[in-house]
């Protein structure tokens, strides 16, 4: 069992107080961008006092000199510890923590502008660890916080609040189901015993490619005495996200097998919220005749990684954090019924191995998979009596995934469609004789090509290096390129560990995030879901 670390304002309410009741504030030099010159100056007119009454006794230059030494010393490591002592006073306002701390939260509450005193917050033992024990230093490190940081210096300087004066929200513990319990996470595996503990620095920035963390706390060891905060370490924390998005896409990212994990830049951009405008592009198109109800479980019930029918993913994990272990489309389908084929359109940033980054328009389609007997594409098409009948359906079902492209093409007015050889190389591995893929490529496509003359063809090159070339800058915006999707997996199936298409493609976007609904609430709304016809 495990206890977590109190809030740190309740547990030092009694040594706080109303800064009336601690006596006179003590005189305080801000440092801030202070020089060479300024530091000699301060020294020769005892404004660097920092309350050492030897310091006001400075008889000469060798005094000085070692004066001057301890202030620039003073001085960078304030500068050095400033990163770690904004994210600690972000923390002591945000959300996560002013659920469970009473004592901060009254002090909010009770002051007329939400300002609180600094003087209450400097004796908080985290802020007394970094070293930080003057005003002036907890003043330059909030002027120099970002804005997503969330805080807000009073005009005295003199108090901190929630930026805008954002009330705090109701006193919560969470549980199942809350608002809360949907955007945290418990992360283990960390070691205890004789070796030091992580901060709260440490574990923040471990997390921050997941997106913004807005609450993190070490879980302690159960019934082995003294306060929370010097009970055992139980190499266990739990990080509370800003956004609910942000906590599903690291749940995910962590059932995957280490390598063939989708890219942990695309969960820094959801948490960071930049994602939304792509989000909203992305339309999933299903056939006539097929149940919404199925199509809505196909997107949502998809595995990390099956390459093969091999998975490269903790099912018992899946299982725990998502409800399902395996994809839909194997519950859904049998030798007598497919389940629908589907296509998804997404536009989704690009990233190349340098970094840079370039807009794309993207269709995942899904290939019917001939690479394995367990297939169930295979055994509804090739283990069965009627092979001409069979055969038919499937030009039909493949013609329906061409339209999926060309009709995409058409409402987003997208001028070339890119195309590659969907469900061709590995997923035709056991189709030959009259179920030859190229033949039955030509049969399904061209029909389709020709309803659409105004729409050029051509071939998809290489994924991400022709996005980067002269030529894929000129056409990138007014191209639909054509990414090859398994009927199981997450977009960009085993990404890096992936040597298909979908794996490029998975590598190097954000899509496996932007295509599945938990990650991307869109897809919740049934004006995201298009019916085609055949």
């Amino acid at each position: 069992m495990v206890d977590d670390e109190e809030p740190e304002g309740e547990a030092k309410a009694e040594a706080t107080g109303d800064p009336q009741d601690q006596g006179q504030e003590k005189t305080e030099v801000d440092f801030k961008d202070v020089g060479q010159d300024e530091v000699r100056e301060a020294a020769r007119t005892r404004q660097n006092a920092l309350d050492r009454p030897r310091w006001e006794k400075l008889q000469d230059l060798d005094q000085l000199e070692e004066a001057v030494k301890l202030v620039e010393k003073a001085v960078a490591d304030r500068q050095t510890r400033q990163p770690a002592l904004i994210r600690q006073l972000a923390f002591y306002f945000s959300d996560g923590n002013l659920r469970r701390d009473r004592f901060l939260r009254e002090k909010i509450v009770s002051s007329d502008d939400g300002f609180v005193p600094i003087s209450v917050i400097l004796p908080f033992n985290r802020l007394k660890l970094m070293g930080c024990s003057t005003r002036a230093e907890v003043c330059a490190a909030v002027e120099a916080a970002e804005a997503k940081f969330n805080l807000e210096l009073s005009e005295q300087r003199d108090g901190i609040r929630r930026r805008g004066n954002v009330p705090p929200p109701p006193l919560s513990f969470g549980g199942p189901g809350s608002d809360f319990e949907k955007r945290s996470v418990q992360l283990a595996g960390f070691p205890t015993g004789a070796t030091p503990e992580p901060s709260l620095e440490e574990v923040t920035q471990l997390c921050e490619p997941f997106g913004v963390v807005a609450f993190v706390r070490l879980l302690r060891e159960v019934g082995s005495g003294g306060s929370s905060g010097t009970k055992p370490f139980a190499g266990r924390v739990e990080v509370e996200f800003q956004t609910e998005e942000a906590a599903v896409a690291q749940r995910l990212r962590e059932v995957y097998e280490a390598k063939f994990a989708f890219p942990s830049w695309s969960c820094e951009r959801l948490g960071e919220g930049s994602l939304e405008v792509y989000a909203q592009s992305v339309t999933v198109y299903y056939p006539q005749g097929a149940q919404l109800a199925e199509v809505k479980r196909l997107v949502r019930e998809r595995e990390p990684v099956n390459i093969g029918m091999k998975r490269r993913y903790d099912q018992q994990k899946m299982q725990e954090y998502f409800g399902y272990a395996t994809g839909a489309y194997g519950r859904l389908s049998s030798s007598e019924r497919l389940g629908p084929n589907l296509a998804v359109y997404c536009r989704t940033p690009m990233r190349a191995p340098d970094g840079r980054e370039r807009d794309v328009h993207v269709i995942n389609v899904i290939g019917f998979a001939f690479d394995k007997t367990q297939q169930p594409d295979y055994q509804y098409f090739l283990n069965h009596d009627d092979e001409d009948g069979r055969r038919a359906e499937l030009v039909k079902k493949m013609s329906q995934m061409w339209e999926y492209i060309y009709f995409c093409a058409h409402e987003k007015k997208l001028k070339c469609v890119r195309l590659s050889q969907v469900g061709g190389g590995a997923f035709s591995l056991l189709l030959g004789g009259n179920f030859d893929y190229q033949a039955l490529r030509k049969e399904s496509l061209e029909p389709v090509m020709a309803r659409y003359p105004e729409i050029e063809t051509k071939e998809l090159q290489f994924i991400p290096d022709w996005v980067f070339t002269p030529e894929g800058e000129r056409c990138c915006s007014s191209s639909l390129l054509v990414n090859a999707w398994d009927p199981w997996s997450f977009v960009g199936n085993g990404n890096a560990g992936d040597n298909s298409l979908d794996g490029y493609f998975g590598r190097c976007t954000a899509m496996a995030v932007l295509c599945w609904p938990d990650t991307n609430p869109c897809l919740q709304l049934e004006d995201r879901y298009r019916l085609v016809p055949p």
